[in-house]
Formats: C-alpha cells, structure tokens, sequence
C-alpha cells in the first residue's frame, strides 16, 4: 500500500487512474514550472543535492531556474531508489529504459509515464507475493498492458526495469518499517529501564 508518492514526501491520497501526479500538474502549469526550493521541498532532499544532480547530467537543466514536470519526475525516480540501489546503479537503469536524459527522441516511455507504471505496480504488489518472481512479472504486465513498445524489444526492457525499480522501492518501504519497529522497540525499553 502506498503512503506516500514514491520519492516524495507527499501523501497519497489517491490518484485518478493511471496518473499519481495528476493533483500537481495544476501548480506546475501555473507557476510555469516549480523553484528549486519547492522540488526539493517535495522531494524531501537538499537542494544541493537537486542541483548536484543537473551538473551531472542526471536530471535536464531547469528552465529559467524552474523545473517543469519532466524533470520533476526524474527527481522523484532517483530519489525513490536511493535508499536501496547505488546511484550510479539507478542512474545506468534509467539510461536503459530512457537513453539522455536531455535527449527524450531515445525514450521509450516518458518519465512520466514509466514513474506512473512504477506506482501502479507498488500499488498493486504485495510483500508476500514478491517472493514469487513470475506474481511480480503479472502485475507488471497487467499495470503495463496498454504500452506500445516504440521498437522490438523496448517492452521486455522496460518491464524488466519496472520490475527491478518496484522491488527497489518495496525493499526501501521494508527498510523503513524495520526501522520505525526498531526505534519503536527500543523506545519502549528505554521507558521501562527508566521506572
């Protein structure tokens, strides 16, 4: 179950289907983009690290110092796989669905649309079943289904990184509840050692 948005600190309070960042696109529109401070905000990361990334060609320079949708999801798509893969990882993973980052003739999917793939199947996986490899290849398929692949061969590589990305972020969603019962426990037991 989804909490947050995925690489954001946003609640997740629904989203029409298919689109997780329907509710936001309003206020990039509006503002003709977002400033550092607001993505960062979003993301719940520095902005040194947001701009550590555009030098090095991770995410798209901004626009006028305003980061469009495009970039902003690219944000969220690092972010979301820090906490488990290395960022050279992550980084060579997105080059394989998305070629240049400043080059979108290359892309499969748009980032966008692989970001709103990658939420439906973290929807729609549950723990238990990750276990079995081919119950997270169905969801992958089944949340993936309407995708055209631009060229023979880009659907078996998207859904393979699809796969990989989801099982990332399920595995840093674990990761955090571990730690949440860790602090939890031992807050407890400072408690009773203090009576």
């Amino acid at each position: 179950m989804i909490e947050t948005l995925p690489g954001t600190t946003l609640s997740f309070t629904g989203a029409p289907k298919g689109n997780y960042l329907a509710s936001f696109e309003p206020l990039i529109d509006a503002g003709n983009g977002l400033a550092i401070s607001q993505v960062a905000s979003m993301a719940g990361i520095e902005i040194s690290t947001i701009q550590n990334w555009v030098k090095r060609g991770w995410v798209a320079n901004p626009i006028h110092k305003r980061y469009q949708m495009q970039q902003i999801v690219r944000i969220f798509l690092i972010n979301m796989l820090r906490p488990v893969l290395q960022i050279d990882t992550i980084i060579q993973l997105l080059s394989f669905v998305n070629g240049k980052v400043e080059d979108t003739s290359d892309d499969i999917i748009p980032d966008l649309d692989l970001y709103n793939l990658l939420c439906g199947v973290i929807a729609g996986a549950d723990v238990a079943g990750l276990a079995d490899e081919t119950a997270l290849q169905r969801i992958v398929e089944s949340v993936a289904q309407a995708y055209e692949e631009p060229f023979p061969g880009a659907k078996e590589r998207l859904f393979g990184a699809l796969q990989a990305m989801a099982l990332a972020c399920i595995a840093a969603q674990l990761k955090n509840r571990a730690q949440a019962k860790c602090e939890s426990l031992l807050s407890k037991k400072l408690e009773e050692t203090k009576e």
